[in-house]
């Protein structure tokens, strides 16, 4: 960022204790630190614990599948937009939701805010606009599914390895 939002000044740099250099407007006096996209993932599982809901998004990948994920909305918290991006995508409510870890994509400057849920539901009611196909994938044949290493693949990882189904 080299102008001022508010007043359009070219921003000078301030050296900021523990922070380092950030940019900053000395009309307006104030500090234009680095922000980045607000996002949700969520792992969708019914309630025996043992499938996954997993979405074909050809948009997103070809060749794998991937969890539940979008955009916080200004003004929302990241539990509603979880919840919102469930039903939109996938047509159902969650019967639980729950915050597990964060994670940053590099590639959109974004914080991924991960968590997992439960449904009762089984039947999905897609929005054909975002998601191409959705289906229920036995959990200890989940990780084949999503692309190694992918934001995705590390959130079912860190699921696994906590042993939330207990």
């Amino acid at each position: 960022m080299s102008y001022c939002v508010q007043c359009g000044r070219e921003l000078s740099v301030q050296l900021v204790p523990n922070e380092g250099k950030i940019p900053f407007c000395s009309v307006c006096q104030k500090l234009y630190f680095p922000s980045f996209n607000t996002t949700v993932l969520v792992a969708v599982f019914d309630l025996s614990y043992r499938r996954i809901c997993l979405l074909r998004q050809n948009h997103v990948h070809q060749d794998y599948m991937v969890l539940v994920a979008g955009y916080v909305k200004k003004g929302e918290t990241a539990e509603n937009a979880a919840l919102r991006e469930v039903k939109e995508e996938l047509g159902f409510d969650l019967n639980s939701l729950h915050f597990l870890s964060s994670y940053y994509h590099e590639k959109s400057n974004a914080l991924m805010l991960g968590f997992y849920g439960f449904t009762e539901k089984t039947h999905f009611i897609l929005q054909k606009e975002e998601v191409d196909a959705a289906r229920w994938v036995d959990i200890n044949q989940a990780l084949s599914c999503l692309k190694p290493e992918s934001i995705g693949f590390t959130h079912l990882q860190t699921i696994l390895k906590t042993n939330v189904f207990k």
